[in-house]
């Protein structure tokens, strides 16, 4: 198949994206043995467990889980057993000797390492052991070593068996709490289990503590062992990530226990104009002054974004006692008021933005005068370039006379969502032509580790339009935290981000022929500073002669890059993998 003459990189320049040139630059900085940077990511592990009395014997159940909530298979928690007199010390070890699985169907195992127990956990993480020991308080003591990619865990449990044992537990189990209300319900069910059956407690004293063990609220449990809970959400702490925790400090029937859970605080942002309306001249930046508070206080971090229209005119950074001032600039011809939206963009995921603030901002276009020392540098420049081209005049290609904007890879939020229901809608387009792409993919994805769970998936109909709804075991009215966004098309490269706010969807995607034609550009640029712009035609001769590092692989790959995007043949996801090959 004969190929179209190859075209001079100044013609491919403009379409470069600066995103690329960066990542290929970081890849050969990284190539480089002495300037590598290691790098080591490590989850987190947490230990679920209970002490109680079954049967006369101390039972031990729990679960070994990473910080996602899925659950950790073959691992070794370690139980080690410490009594309040020397006299129950004594019988610890014998009881360790007695140590039993809880069942003979229990997929778990109970062996002895030096003076504690070692715990082996099932397919679902778990794990359940039988100590025979007499009717004194104890405490038990689990430990989780970890490993490369995780860090470990441990947990103390304080169990009298010579007292009936009680379990708490949140009803429902507190995950999210909303900050932008002023109280926060919860429940906490108190009942004693005795040989494995649990019976509902009255009357027992309940406290609610946050992570720093701050008491926030008590209350005693009915008849039936629950007990309700009001608490002023002030006393949970700032937005972020926490802990809840019910505790009981037992009585002479029954004994002491608390449990714990992580909770995410979360709230709305509100930002408001700091100071009267500006003014001023659009093409000059006009300043606005804003405040940026949630209802307990400041907003510390995060940025604002200025909008005329889609267009983004300017943004500024939020300091620490929430204050940023945005430069909007912008060209503007006529004396009017101009609706300028201001947006806020968290910094991490404890603020949640609220409702942008419209403002109507009077704009002034720039006066004759002002204009004038512009004219006359145009005019300037004009008579320059003329007698430049006329002195040293050499072949150069036509240049495109309608110049086609970047294409920008970007997945955006253009309209919350109306209700409640957990939804994106919207449509993909060409990021070069704005034309939209059909049968394009979007998938909704959740990544633990090395593994992704597919959750959703669909496809664009011939206007480029889509919906995709999170499912129902997974959905939320807030943002959707974890999970991943991808959107394809066949000739399309992938993009992928985290899952926006629900609402409607402006995605944008980048054909696989421009990214080839970008990434031989960003090369070239790379190997040859300075001089004219190569043709991949010359960039292949500079290889040969030596004046690139690894030519030969260059050659290869220059002359696959050049067929897949100058032939007239589809790139597709097979044709860009062919030219990666080299």
């Amino acid at each position: 198949m004969a190929l179209p003459p190859p075209r001079p990189l100044s013609w491919i320049l403009h379409r470069s994206n600066s995103l690329l040139l960066a990542t290929l630059l970081a890849l050969v900085s990284f190539s480089s043995p002495a300037a590598a940077t290691r790098v080591q990511l490590r989850g987190g592990s947490r230990i679920q467990a209970a002490a109680s009395r079954s049967g006369g014997k101390l039972e031990v159940r729990g679960q070994l889980l990473d910080d996602g909530g899925n659950p950790f298979h073959g691992e070794h928690v370690l139980a080690t057993l410490t009594a309040s007199s020397a006299e129950a010390q004594s019988s610890v070890a014998a009881g360790l000797a007695s140590a039993t699985t809880c069942s003979a169907r229990d997929a778990t195992s109970v062996s002895h390492r030096g003076g504690a127990l070692d715990l082996r956990t099932d397919e679902q993480g778990r794990f359940c052991v039988l100590v025979t020991l007499p009717p004194l308080p104890f405490v038990v003591k689990l430990a989780y070593a970890g490993g490369p990619l995780v860090g470990g865990a441990d947990a103390d449990l304080p169990v009298d068996l010579g007292r009936r044992t009680l379990a708490l537990a949140f009803a429902p189990t507190p995950r999210v709490v909303s900050l932008d209300e002023p109280v926060w319900t919860v429940a906490v069910v108190a009942s004693t289990q005795e040989d494995g059956s649990l019976h509902g407690e009255g009357g027992i004293a309940v406290a609610l503590e946050n992570e720093h063990g701050k008491t926030i609220a008590t209350a005693t449990t009915d008849s039936g062992g629950r007990a309700a809970f009001r608490v002023d959400t002030a006393e949970l702490g700032p937005p972020g990530k926490g802990e809840v925790r019910a505790r009981f400090d037992g009585n002479e029937a029954v004994g002491n226990t608390k449990v714990s859970f992580p909770i995410d605080r979360r709230a709305h942002v509100q930002v408001a104009l700091d100071g009267p309306v500006p003014s001023g001249v659009a093409e000059e930046g006009i300043p606005i002054a804003v405040q940026v508070k949630w209802r307990g206080g400041v907003v510390p971090g995060g940025t604002i974004e200025a909008r005329v229209g889609t267009t983004v005119v300017g943004a500024a950074t939020v300091s620490e006692s929430g204050a940023a001032s945005v430069v909007a600039t912008f060209a503007w011809e006529k004396d009017e008021a101009v609706p300028i939206t201001l947006r806020y963009a968290s910094a991490h995921g404890a603020f949640d933005p609220g409702e942008p603030l419209l403002v109507s901002v009077p704009v002034h276009g720039p006066s004759f005068l002002r204009r004038l020392p512009l004219v006359l540098a145009a005019v300037l420049v004009f008579g320059w370039l003329v007698l430049g081209r006329t002195e040293r005049r050499r072949k150069a290609p036509a240049v495109a006379t309608a110049r086609e904007r970047d294409p920008v890879p970007e997945m955006l939020v253009v309209a919350p969502a109306k209700g409640t229901d957990p939804v994106w809608n919207g449509r993909v387009l060409d990021a070069h032509t704005g034309d939209p792409v059909a049968h394009a993919t979007l998938r909704l994805e959740r990544t633990a580790f090395t593994q992704v769970e597919p959750l959703a998936r669909t496809e664009t109909d011939a206007r480029g339009a889509f919906r995709m709804a999170l499912p129902a075991e997974h959905a939320t009215t807030e943002r959707p935290q974890g999970l991943v966004m991808v959107a394809e098309g066949r000739l399309f490269a992938r993009l992928s981000q985290p899952a926006p706010a629900f609402g409607e969807l402006r995605i944008a995607l980048v054909a696989r022929r421009r990214k080839l034609l970008d990434r031989l550009v960003e090369y070239a640029r790379w190997s040859l500073r300075g001089g004219p712009d190569p043709t991949p035609g010359e960039l292949r001769a500079h290889a040969r002669k030596g004046s690139i590092p690894d030519g030969d692989r260059l050659v290869e790959w220059a002359d696959r890059v050049e067929h897949a995007a100058y032939g007239g043949d589809e790139v597709d996801a097979a044709v860009e993998a062919w030219a990666d090959e080299a």
